[in-house]
Order: structure tokens, then C-alpha cells, then sequence
């Protein structure tokens, strides 16, 4: 791995031991003669010791000998680690594998040789997996490595399943108790079950079961479930029968006192708001999404999909997703605490189905109350919002909205979920588009009877009512794509009255109260699938407006301000669901 050089010459002089005048002697005897001005310039520790500072650094000695020839003896540094820091300084390249990371990334911390402490820490993040992925975080951890810890943070939240049922969740045992706490209480947290968070802390503290008892009431008020909840789940799942027999008892009564100490604050809350209702439960996860999930749509000969294609953000590729229940093409679609809700676009069918991210399962809700086409969907205050369309044998434009409660702990239940009338938008648009900005729900663009509209409507869900926008649009709209990103609505591409097709973008910030233009998308697309993920806004497929369909993905990254195309679907899709989960 190249790393800044010095000149050749001085590399000549080091593998010739010419002009030296400092002798590095590692932990296991072997010594190496070097020059102190090189070793200054490169290594913070050897510039305090040289200038004189650093004479007293733990594990460091130092004697005169042959003349003027300093020798320093280090302690925590083997032989092979101290020549490789030594040739990157002198040759600039480090290799860096499996066999040697973690030697060099101490010697390097260290030493305080900042270009190879990159270099560690960058191949560590290139190999992250579900069996490592712990180890590389107490790593970062313990040698101060922010950008790494940052990085295997984000890996653990979005592997966490996986982590938990392999051989890699013993690194659990090796990660501080502010570390794992951080890492358990987030909201984004990828766990089948709050189970699953009270076994990451009983591996934790089974590793020292005196010394970690006084930590674990900090670690179990991570587990997002109710006093009560949490003794019926852990009486159910038989989890403490994992420990031994003096360590389950000894988690039996940590988890008691723990209930107990949880309902005491709960009645103290309750007394001291005189009757007003306080819940001490923390808000059920937000899963963190790792990918993209692309479902159903059409092909160029109106033919609906059943199938789907996952997209994996950190590989650049598509794989097979799970299959539909039905074909679904013209859907309207949100995704709501990791789940992606789909409404099948038809003017004489209600359905709608949910996918369960965390299952990777498909599950059918209750119908709609009126069918509709080209309608549009928002999720906002634990619901989604279906609204507008066109409905019936007469293609009336719609301005009714409905919204469905789609809970975290009743998903599985989401059959016997009834959907119930909202107000109903100001004006009646088809072919719009939606998405919500923290407690309101933006209608956007489409199409009444043969007018397209630039107009913007908001629902207000304090107050209960849609209200039109002073702004609008900067063009007429419709068969476009609508998402938020960082507080922002982002209106792509669709179509005008003269059914050309747009590759422009505009974006909208409710602070502002304005429509902005941005960099537009490399081709022109309607009825194609949008969705935000880790910063950036992804588009795939759509109608190309020739009589074909789009394979291609493109994400925005709004910070450069620019497209960049990513892998294709394996085929042309129109009017699908996409989802980030």
C-alpha cells in the first residue's frame, strides 16, 4: 500500500546503514539503525524524544553508545512491526495483511506514525464482515481510530443479525461498556428482537460477571421493551439457560433488581404528573437500510411484475429479491419503521401488501376503500397516507386520502389493521407524487383531467388540514418521482402536457419556502422508482419515452452536487415500488 516516500536516496542510505546516528532496538532484541531527523519528521514519539521531551515515554530507554549513536530500546514493539514502520518511512509502502494488521496498528499507535495508522485502519474497514466486524471495533476503540470506529459502527447496526448467529458476536466480550451501550441504545439497530439485544449484553457481561454487574442496568435500559415485556420475553425464550448455573442466577437477580428499580421510576412518574399518563418505554428501532429493494412495476408491454431485485449499496450490484404475492405495476408506495407498504396500482383493485425487512417476508393488509391508479403514498406520524389517483371505469381524478397504521410490534397483525378516511386533498391530482417532511405531507404536481399541475399542497397533521403552497413547481408535472432527503423534497424527472418525458430535478426546502433547480439526471425518465439511502437519492428504471424501458440506476449525491450511474436492474422496469431497506 503506497504511502508518502522520501527520496530515493535517503532509502539508499537507510538499507545501507549509512550516515546513521540512532540505533531502535524492538521488544524482542533486534536492532535497527536509522537516522533521527527522518525518524522526527515521520513519528510524532521519536520527535518528543529526540527534542527532549519525551525522555521519560513508558516503555522507552535510552543509552549512548558507539560515539554520538543514540540507542533507544522499546518495549512494546516486536521486531517485525519496527521494520515495516521503518521501510514505510523510509520507501513509502507499507504492506499491510491479516497476518500483521493488528502488530502494526500498535506499533503505529504507538509510535504515533499517523500514515500507517491509516493505512491499517483503512485495510480493517476494506475487510469489515459479519465475524470480524466486533474485533475491528474494539480495535478502533482501543487505539483511537474515529473514522474506523465510525465505519464498523454502521457495519455492527446493519449486520447485528447476522453477527449475533455466528462465531463473530464473542467480540462482543472484548468492547467497552460505552461502546456496546452506544451501540445498543441506537435506533437503528438491525435485531430480529429486543431478545436478541439482552443476549449481546449477557455474552458482554458473562466474560466478567463481578466486575461488569454494576454496568449492566446502564446496558439492559438499551432493551426497548417494557418492564413487564422484558420478564414475559425472558421467561418465554429461556435465554438465561445459555449461562451456567451460577451465572444465570446471578443475571436472574441483576434482571429483578432491574424490573423492580424500572417500576418504582415508573410510579414515581405516574404520581408526580397527577394522572397524566407517562410511558417510560423507549420508541421502538428504526431499522438502519443497507440497500435498496426495487418491486414489481411493468415492462414495455404493459406486462406486470411479480418479481423483485435487492440492491447492495456497499457491492454495486442487484441480486434476486423476494417474490411479490401478485403482479403490481403503477404502485404507490412508503416504507415506515423498515417496513416498505405497496398499494397495487389499479382503477378496479384495493390491494396492498407490506414487506417486512426484518423477515424479508411479504404479508397482504387490508384492502383500500376505493381502488385507485397513479396514486401516491407518504409515511409520517406511525401511519401511511395514500392519496389522489384515478379510480372506477371513468377514470374520475381523486382527491380522497386514506392512511393505515402500521405499528412495530403488530406487523405480523397488519391484516386486522383497518384503513380510515383523512381530509381530503384541496384540489383532485392523479399521477402526483408524495413524501412527508417531519409532521407534514406533501402532495406534489399531477394531473387533473387535461391540466398538469405545478401547484403544491401540504397537509398539516396538527392541525388536520391541507393547505395550498405560495410555491410551486418550477415546470408543469406529472408521472414524476417525489422523495425527502435531509429535510429537503426532491421532485425528478416525469412528464409534461406534451408527454415528453424530463430529466430534471428540483428540490424544495420548507425552511426556504422555495423551489430550487439542481443537477439533472443523465437521461430524461417518467414513472420511475426513487428512494433515499445513506445520503444520496437513488432512481432506477422508469419510462425512457421510446417505447423502452430503463435498466440504469443513478444516485445523487447532494454534497457534490452531481449523478453518478451505478450497476443496472436485470431488466426494464415502469412504475415500481423502491425502497430503501
Amino acid at each position: 500500500m503506497p504511502i508518502q516516500a522520501l527520496t530515493p536516496r535517503l532509502w539508499d542510505h537507510y538499507r545501507n546503514q549509512e550516515l546513521c546516528d540512532v540505533s531502535v532496538i524492538s521488544s524482542d532484541r533486534q536492532r535497527f539503525r536509522a537516522h533521527k531527523i527522518i525518524l522526527a519528521s515521520a513519528s510524532r514519539y521519536f520527535e518528543a524524544l529526540f527534542l527532549g521531551a519525551g525522555k521519560h515515554l513508558h516503555g522507552t530507554s535510552s543509552t549512548g553508545v558507539d560515539g554520538d549513536e543514540m540507542q533507544i530500546q522499546l518495549e512494546a514493539v516486536d521486531a517485525e512491526s519496527l521494520a515495516c514502520i521503518l521501510s514505510s518511512i523510509y520507501h513509502g509502502i507499507v504492506d499491510v495483511g491479516e497476518g500483521n494488521v493488528e502488530a502494526l496498528l500498535l506499533a503505529s499507535n504507538y509510535l504515533d506514525v499517523a500514515a500507517v495508522k491509516a493505512a491499517c485502519c483503512q485495510f480493517l474497514k476494506a475487510n469489515l464482515k459479519p465475524a470480524t466486524c466486533l474485533h475491528t471495533l474494539a480495535l478502533a476503540a482501543m487505539y483511537d481510530c474515529q473514522d474506523l470506529s465510525s465505519d464498523a459502527v454502521t457495519f455492527v447496526k446493519g449486520h447485528f443479525v447476522e453477527v449475533m448467529c455466528g462465531e463473530g458476536r464473542a467480540g462482543l466480550q472484548e468492547l467497552p461498556e460505552d461502546v456496546l451501550r452506544d451501540l445498543l441504545q441506537s435506533e437503528e439497530l438491525e435485531t430480529q428482537s429486543e431478545m436478541q439485544v439482552l443476549e449481546a449484553i449477557l455474552i458482554w457481561w458473562e466474560a466478567d460477571p463481578d466486575a461488569r454487574s454494576t454496568e449492566l442496568p446502564s446496558l439492559l435500559s438499551t432493551i426497548r421493551l417494557s418492564a413487564t415485556e422484558l420478564q414475559q420475553q425472558v421467561a418465554a425464550s429461556g435465554l438465561l439457560s445459555m449461562l451456567g448455573d451460577t451465572a444465570a442466577i446471578k443475571a436472574s437477580q441483576c434482571l429483578e433488581d432491574f424490573v423492580r428499580m424500572h417500576e418504582r421510576l415508573r410510579s414515581s412518574a405516574d404520581a408526580s404528573t397527577s394522572g397524566v399518563g407517562v410511558t417510560l418505554q423507549p420508541p421502538p428501532r428504526r431499522c438502519m437500510p443497507m440497500g435498496l429493494l426495487a418491486a414489481g412495476g411493468h415492462d414495455a408491454g404493459w406486462r406486470s411484475f411479480r418479481t423483485s431485485e435487492y440492491y447492495d449499496a456497499t457491492k454495486d450490484e442487484w441480486t434476486t429479491g423476494p417474490p411479490l404475492p401478485e403482479s403490481v405495476s403503477f404502485a404507490a408506495y412508503s416504507v415506515l419503521q423498515g417496513n416498505l407498504c405497496v398499494v397495487n396500482g389499479s382503477p378496479h383493485l384495493c390491494s396492498v401488501l407490506l414487506y417486512q425487512r426484518s423477515r424479508k417476508h411479504w404479508l397482504r393488509c387490508r384492502p383500500l376503500f376505493t381502488p385507485r391508479l397513479h396514486a401516491a403514498m407518504a409515511s409520517a406520524a406511525g401511519r401511511v397516507w395514500v392519496m389522489g389517483g384515478r379510480t372506477g371505469q371513468s377514470n374520475t381524478e381523486l382527491q380522497s386520502v386514506e392512511s393505515l397504521r402500521i405499528g412495530w410490534a403488530d406487523a405480523a397483525r397488519v391484516e386486522e389493521e383497518p384503513w380510515t378516511a383523512a381530509p381530503p386533498m384541496c384540489t383532485p391530482r392523479t399521477a402526483l407524487g408524495a413524501a412527508a417532511v417531519a409532521d407534514r405531507i406533501y402532495a406534489v404536481g399531477g394531473q387533473d383531467g387535461k391540466h398538469i399541475h405545478r401547484s403544491v399542497e401540504c397537509l398539516d397533521l396538527g392541525r388536520g388540514a391541507w393547505a395550498l403552497l405560495s410555491a410551486q413547481l418550477p415546470s408543469e408535472r406529472k408521472y414524476h418521482s417525489v422523495c425527502e432527503l435531509g429535510g429537503r423534497l426532491y421532485a425528478v424527472g416525469g412528464m409534461t402536457s406534451a408527454r415528453q418525458r424530463l430529466d430534471s430535478v428540483a428540490a424544495y426546502d420548507p425552511r426556504e419556502g422555495r423551489w430550487e433547480s439542481v443537477a439533472p439526471m443523465s437521461v430524461p425518465r417518467s414513472s420511475a422508482g426513487i428512494a433515499a439511502l445513506h445520503g444520496k437519492l437513488y432512481v432506477v428504471g422508469g419510462n425512457a419515452g421510446d417505447a423502452s424501458f430503463h435498466t440504469s440506476t443513478e444516485a445523487f449525491c447532494v454534497e457534490a452536487g452531481r449523478w453518478r450511474p451505478c450497476a443496472p436492474t436485470s431488466y426494464g422496469r415502469s412504475s415500481l415500488a423502491l425502497a430503501a431497506v
